[in-house]
Formats: C-alpha cells, sequence, structure tokens
C-alpha cells in the first residue's frame, strides 16, 4: 500500500499545469508548509517533544518570508525549514513550474537493475539497488534462475548500498534464504488529521488498487473520522511474526552491505534481517535513518512552484525503538581503510 500511495501523489505533483509566474508570495508559501507539516505530519508530536521552542523557531521562519518575493530567496527559506524538521522522510523540490527546475543539471545515470553473479566456489553475489516495485519482476526472475546457485553455495552476500527504498514487497522472496526462525514485524499507524484522511478517501478511487486493499483502507477512514486528532492503527495487531515452515541449510551465511543511503524500505528488511542467526550487515556507516515515519503525502504548495513530502504514519515499534536518529549500525563497522568491501566481506 506505500508504493501506491507514494505513486499516486507523485503522479499528482509531476502533471501539475505549468505556471508563468517568475516571483512568489514567500509568506504564503511558508505559512502554509510549516501548517501542513505541523497539522499532518505523523512525526510533529514526537518532534515537538524533543524541540520545545518549536513554536518559537515557526515564528521565526514566518517573519523571514514577509517580503520575500524572489523564487531562489524563498528556496533557501524553505530549505532551512525542512532542515529544521531534520527526517530523511521529510523533504522538497520544485516543481516543473519553478524557474530553478530549469537550471541546468548534470544528469546522473544509474542502473538500478537488481544483478546475479557467481564470485567463487563458496560465495554468491547479489546486488539489489532500488525497492522500485518496478524491478520486482526481474528480481524474483533472477533469483527462481540461479537459486539452486544459490542454496548450493555457503555464502551469499546481498549488496544493498545506494537503495533508498520504495516497497517493502521487494524483499518477499529474500526471506527465506536468510530465515532462520520466527521474525516479528511492527505495522504503522495513522494520524488522523484531516488531509491526511482525505488523503485515504482519495484512494478509495483508485483504479490500481485491488477491493481488499479498498476495503482495508475504507475501515482505517472510518476509524479516523470517528477518531480525529490520533493514531489509528493500521491492523487490529501492533505487530505481525513471519513464519516459514523450511529452513533452508544453505546459504549457511548472508552478509548484507549498507551504507548511508539506505532508508525506508530497505532499513525495514534489515529490521527483519537481523533477527536471522545467518545474517549479519557490514558497512562504513550507519544506514540514513528514514523508518520511523512513513506512508508520504506529496502536497503542492499554493504556488504550485514547490512540492513537499509529508509522513502521514508512524511505527508501533516506537517509542522503544526508533532509528531515525541514528540509522541501523552495521555489526561490523568496516574500517574506512578497506577499499574494497566486497572482497573484505568474503574473506571476513
Amino acid at each position: 500500500m506505500k508504493k501506491v500511495i507514494f505513486l499516486f501523489f507523485f503522479i499528482s505533483i509531476i502533471s501539475f499545469q505549468k505556471l508563468a509566474a517568475q516571483n512568489c508570495n514567500c509568506e504564503q508559501e511558508m505559512k502554509f508548509v510549516s501548517t501542513t507539516y505541523e497539522h499532518d505530519y505523523a512525526g510533529m508530536q514526537d518532534f515537538k517533544k524533543q524541540h520545545p521552542n518549536f513554536t518559537k523557531q515557526v515564528t521565526k521562519f514566518n517573519k523571514k518570508a514577509i517580503g520575500i518575493t524572489d523564487i531562489k530567496a524563498c528556496n533557501e527559506l524553505l530549505a532551512a525549514f525542512i532542515k529544521y524538521l531534520d527526517n530523511s522522510h521529510v523533504f522538497f523540490g520544485t516543481t516543473y513550474a519553478n524557474p530553478l527546475n530549469k537550471e541546468e543539471k548534470e544528469e546522473i545515470k544509474t542502473n538500478l537493475t537488481p544483478a546475479f553473479k557467481v564470485l567463487n566456489h563458496t560465495t554468491n553475489y547479489l546486488k539489489i539497488p532500488t525497492c522500485d516495485l518496478s524491478f520486482k519482476d526481474t528480481l524474483d526472475v533472477l533469483l527462481k534462475l540461479n537459486h539452486q546457485n544459490i542454496i548450493g553455495k555457503e555464502h551469499l552476500i546481498l549488496d544493498l548500498r545506494g537503495n533508498g527504498g520504495g516497497g517493502d514487497a521487494m524483499f518477499t522472496n529474500i526471506i527465506p534464504y536468510l530465515y532462520t526462525n520466527p521474525i516479528v514485524v511492527y505495522h504503522s499507524e495513522l494520524w488522523a488529521s484531516e488531509n491526511n484522511i482525505k488523503m485515504f478517501e482519495q484512494l478509495l478511487s483508485n483504479e490500481f488498487l485491488t477491493a481488499k486493499d479498498k476495503e482495508s483502507i475504507a475501515k482505517i477512514v472510518a476509524k479516523a473520522r470517528k477518531k480525529p486528532g490520533s493514531f489509528i492503527p493500521y491492523h487490529d495487531k501492533n505487530t505481525d511474526t513471519i513464519y516459514h515452515q523450511d529452513i533452508l541449510a544453505s546459504p549457511k551465511r548472508v552478509s548484507i552491505l549498507v551504507d548511508s543511503l539506505c532508508m525506508s524500505a530497505t532499513e525495514g528488511f534489515l529490521l527483519k534481517a537481523k533477527q536471522s542467526k545467518k545474517t549479519s550487515i557490514f558497512g562504513y556507516t550507519a544506514t540514513a535513518g528514514g523508518i520511523d515515519y512513513g506512508d508520504l503525502n506529496f502536497v503542492n504548495s499554493p504556488s504550485g512552484l514547490w512540492y513537499f513530502s509529508v509522513p502521514t504514519s508512524r511505527s508501533s515499534r516506537l517509542p522503544k525503538y526508533s532509528y531515525d536518529a541514528t540509522g541501523i549500525k552495521p555489526d561490523v563497522m568496516v574500517k574506512k581503510k578497506v577499499k574494497d568491501l566486497i572482497a573484505y566481506v568474503v574473506e571476513y
């Protein structure tokens, strides 16, 4: 469902009609953005506890915006506010209508296709650069074609470096290769603000959702309407447990490579993987820390020149287990002098 929500609102952004305006009313933009996050951001209550001067800071941002009409100056102020909120799932960008979006940018091409190769007689290597579900079929075919190879060697390296997330379902068929015992999964809960409820109501008319998904969403909406201004669980229980009847003898070791770009669904997978007796996580740094608050709603500013991501849900494991501030630390923190992480893990 997370992937559907993301696509639904991202499409609405990129299809926004281009505007001719070269200036903006930054006071209006700033007030809208600060109010939106205060009312709709699922992490706002926790943020206010950690930042008791939040109201004063917002007042300062709004005062700075008064009189600003230059788009670039307004962009810098909005960027400062987003930085203040300090969360990997809270970000903003320029729409196609924004003149700043027309500035030439270096095009960075990245190959996001999953890849598999045999490293030696004991070790296989699988790279998963993204959790974009448009690549899931490719990954599943790759796993099917190489299944005998994977279970025929004692060591599997999963390279997740650079994987910024997407759909949780990307890793469904990876779990059997690392499963050793039941895996506990925490669910999320919706912050029932008026805008967040409307977001879910709009999903009910989404033709890409199944009848079962719509039934679940309708139940959440009904509960949220009865209890506005509270957290509404997506499920009857805060947790579920993954069970597999069979435990594969091989691979005996599953080594997972991470970096500071890993976040969201990738971090969700890491929390599952850490519960296995087979796995070890390797990296030079912790992951990004973008997993406590999710289910992003993308909203346009009043001028349509900017879009903003607003996390509408939080994990039910909070506040006991929080990772946004620290990221997920590798089991093995590799020294930076090690240049070839793959070779290091093969020999570890």
